[in-house]
């Protein structure tokens, strides 16, 4: 597919806007610029929507929040399964290797992502931010990570509010600024299960540790 380049909102590979429906065994090549729900596949997928089967493969800019390798948001009783990204990612806040932000009951399972990942707070290899009773099961990101502030992981940059990560793991290194972790950057009320990290961790211009 084409490159898309804009200054707006809601962009995506394949369609800007995901809201009740289903994508799946589709894919998008290029590579996207955008504002904020910027997303290599979809801007955003949200309200009991479905991402199946699919993938996108081009790097993904973002001068704002919620930016993806295949969806910018997903949300609201939304779901991923089967999917990936491998494009290199760069926004600002919420932004991930496959998703910026999951949120409100919404989950990704049995996907991953392999590029790097550049951004300010909640920055993560896969999901820069799981929230709201979300849930990251079976996945998995091996891009480095690095954060100019907080909350940054090799897989989320934060998972918090009765959210879970199930089964999952990240091998790139994580570097930020406060809260940086090897899986996890910021981990509140929520759950962590069967998962693990192999990457290094490391202070911005600090020191560094396995």
């Amino acid at each position: 597919s084409s490159d898309l380049t804009g200054s707006n909102n809601w962009i995506g590979g394949l369609a800007g806007y995901n809201d009740n429906s289903t994508i799946e065994n589709s894919y998008a090549t290029g590579s996207i610029e955008g504002n904020a729900y910027i997303g290599g596949l979809i801007g955003t997928n949200t309200n009991s929507s479905t991402i199946e089967n699919s993938y996108a493969t081009g790097n993904v800019t973002g001068s704002d929040n919620w930016i993806g390798g295949l969806a910018g948001f997903n949300g609201n009783s939304s779901n991923i399964t089967n999917s990936y990204a491998t494009g290199n990612i760069v926004g600002n806040n919420s932004t991930g290797g496959l998703v910026g932000r999951n949120f409100s009951s919404s989950s990704i399972t049995n996907s991953y992502a392999t590029g790097s990942i550049t951004g300010s707070d909640n920055v993560g290899g896969l999901v820069g931010s799981n929230a709201s009773s979300s849930n990251i099961i079976t996945s998995y990101a091996t891009g480095n990570v690095t954060g100019s502030g907080s909350w940054v992981g090799g897989l989320a940059g934060a998972n918090y509010e009765s959210s879970s990560i199930l089964n999952s793991y990240a091998i790139g290194s994580a570097v930020g600024i406060k809260s940086i972790g090897g899986l996890v950057g910021y981990n509140y009320l929520s759950s962590i299960s069967n998962s693990y990290s192999a990457g290094n961790v490391s202070l911005k211009g600090g020191s560094t540790s396995a």
